[in-house]
């Protein structure tokens, strides 16, 4: 039989408990920002708006093009010389309506979260950021605010920024600081 083994009941870590709080002085940058804010909203919720952008176009546009024909009321469509050219154009509609309003809304989107520097005033001053065990502060000027951990909904690892994302908001923290 074997001799059971005594263990230390201390952590095992080989990674000691950091000094607290990490404080974190950030000047912002237009891309940097530009950059967190366009793609933490096209992983949160633009995906959503495009597809459903693109389901609504495609329904209006077949319950249309279905009315026009008379599906719903039973009736002929109206006689003309034209009639080929409508439905052609009624075809047309259900077909490339849906991805052309799709494709517009997402470079509408894009465009907008691309300037967020410009917009959003935030950025434009020294941030000074606090991180603890308790959640992150974030100082502006003269104004302070704790973010608890229980707060951050999703953190995303970018290429130049780690942003957090918390009631909406996304605060990115460059990994040049």
């Amino acid at each position: 039989m074997s001799e059971p083994k005594t263990t230390k009941t201390e952590k095992d870590s080989p990674v000691s408990e950091f000094a607290e709080p990490v404080m974190l002085l950030v000047n912002y940058q237009a891309s940097e920002v530009n950059n967190a804010s366009w793609l933490v909203f096209r992983e949160e919720t633009g995906g959503k708006q495009v597809f459903a952008t693109f389901c609504l176009v495609f329904v209006g546009s077949v319950i249309f093009s279905l009315s026009y024909l008379g599906i719903f009321t039973k009736t002929p469509p109206p006689n003309g010389p034209y009639q080929t050219w409508i439905a052609l154009g009624l075809f047309l509609t259900v077909v490339l309506g849906p991805p052309l309003s799709a494709f517009w809304l997402w470079h509408a989107l894009k465009t907008r979260y691309s300037n967020t520097f410009t917009l959003d005033t935030r950025y434009r001053s020294p941030t000074a950021y606090t991180i603890s065990t308790d959640g992150f502060q974030f100082s502006i000027d003269t104004a302070q605010l704790l973010t608890p951990w229980s707060k951050v909904t999703a953190c995303y690892e970018l290429a130049d920024s780690l942003a957090l994302v918390a009631n909406g908001a996304v605060f990115p923290l460059p990994k040049r600081c």
